[in-house]
């Protein structure tokens, strides 16, 4: 079987080609493989920095909405505060005004 004595002159050629073109359909096969592998790997960073971001976006909208909120509590002490003096200053110039009829 290793031997190919008595093969005739054009069989060399066509053996030679055969490998060749196996040779080139390997080569193919292993660049496709290593071009799959890539994009993946892309394509899982790619995913991987979508998720950072967004969770630091929403992280970050968290802090916005709170720090609104807070404000938004803030303005209506105050409101509430000012509402409360002047209650107090209305009823006050109301005990003054009723000092001399006593």
């Amino acid at each position: 079987p290793g031997s190919i004595a008595g093969a005739g002159s054009g069989d060399f050629h066509q053996y030679r080609n055969l490998r060749i073109r196996e040779e080139a359909r390997q080569d193919l096969l292993e660049f496709n493989y290593r071009e799959q592998k890539i994009a993946e790997e892309f394509q899982a960073l790619r995913e991987y920095n979508r998720k950072t971001v967004e969770e630091r976006t929403k992280k970050k909208a968290m802090k916005r909405k709170k720090k609104k909120e807070r404000k938004k509590l803030k303005i209506e002490e105050l409101k509430l505060k000012q509402k409360e003096e002047t209650n107090e200053k209305s009823e006050n110039e109301g005990e003054e005004k009723g000092d001399p009829i006593k």
